[in-house]
């Protein structure tokens, strides 16, 4: 069985156990091996409690397994004082509709430190978790209702030259735009309003051949994609590595795999959230939902009236192995 069909994450937790015994960074020092080892052992239990209950009590179970994981690697890679203390993250409007409920950090505290560890924004002003949640590739097939405003995740699709074609040039399709982009009476116009939002595209352009540089993917599910080109940052021929390299710049590698994604950036930040505080903050306002309303949440996942209930049985399932696979590259890159 792959890993990425483990529905459980057991090879994915495999994998981080092996960690455990060499653990990476300052994890070596004594007490923060200590404390390494338990919280990795408390986050796989919890990761492993989470694949055995149903979706009504897993947000529960997946957020603090998640924070504990947070507590190792802030073992491993936080300076001084390196053990986190309360959550740092507080949601808002939780008695009000699922849609209007909002996120925002507390100025200190775990999801804050961990931000710092990972070189991270965090999340300085209130966003909608609706927001937070459209960044999460597992979303996408199954989205919440949006709102005007709510910005899409972008996937990044490069086009495939020679390697060995001489060009400081490197191209790609950014897909996943709203259709009413396709429609704006001046599309480069909307283009360049719309990839304001997208820091890590920075330095873009549209080709001079293509006088309108939008077209309409067949899988609704992309919408609108969008050419684009970047020039090299680098002295060095424009072979195809390097223009691989700028690509990645472009895009974030979310997991272990060659799909490139391009997130906005939410409340007035300059980058993205990194991916693994995209779901610390997802989880924790669905962990919030479950705890303080456990009534309204039970509502949300009845799929015989709830529209909500199949976005969230997919992200709660998609979340047991798209965490611990983050969790695993946080701490082997050393974030």
């Amino acid at each position: 069985m792959s890993e990425r069909s483990d529905p459980s994450g057991e090879a994915l937790w495999r994998r981080i156990r092996t960690m455990r015994h060499d653990p990476p960074g300052l994890a070596t020092k004594p007490h923060r091996r200590q404390v390494f080892g338990a919280a990795l052992e408390q986050a796989e239990q919890l990761f492993a409690a989470s694949a055995a209950v149903e979706v009504t009590a897993r947000p529960l179970t997946l957020f603090y397994g998640l924070s504990q994981a947070g507590r190792a690697i802030a073992a491993a890679f936080s300076e001084e004082p390196w053990q986190l203390q309360g959550h740092g993250i507080a949601a808002r409007n939780l008695q009000g509709d699922f849609l209007s409920v909002e996120l925002q950090n507390k100025g200190d505290g775990s999801f804050t430190r961990l931000a710092s560890v990972l070189d991270s924004p965090s999340l300085p002003s209130p966003v909608p978790l609706r927001q937070v949640w459209a960044t999460l590739p597992e979303a996408l097939d199954h989205p919440l209702p949006t709102q005007e405003g709510d910005l899409p995740l972008l996937r990044l699709w490069p086009e495939r030259m020679g390697r060995m074609v001489l060009s400081r040039v490197c191209n790609g399709w950014l897909c996943g735009f709203p259709s009413s982009l396709a429609q704006d009476s001046d599309p480069k116009e909307a283009v360049t309003q719309y990839m304001s939002h997208y820091p890590s595209a920075a330095g873009w352009e549209i080709s001079v051949a293509d006088e309108i540089p939008l077209r309409m993917e067949e899988d609704p599910g992309w919408r609108v994609c969008v050419h684009l080109r970047w020039m090299l940052t680098t002295d060095h021929p424009g072979q195809g590595p390097y223009r691989e390299a700028r690509l990645r710049e472009v895009g974030v590698q979310y997991r272990d795999d060659d799909a490139l994604w391009v997130p906005p950036a939410m409340a007035g930040n300059t980058q993205p959230l990194h991916p693994l505080l995209v779901w610390w903050a997802v989880l924790y306002g669905l962990s919030m939902v479950a705890r303080y309303q456990p009534a309204r949440w039970t509502e949300h996942l009845d799929v015989d009236k709830s529209a909500l209930a199949v976005p969230l049985e997919t992200v709660l399932d998609g979340a047991l192995d798209a965490c611990p696979e983050l969790i695993r590259l946080a701490l082997s890159e050393g974030h």
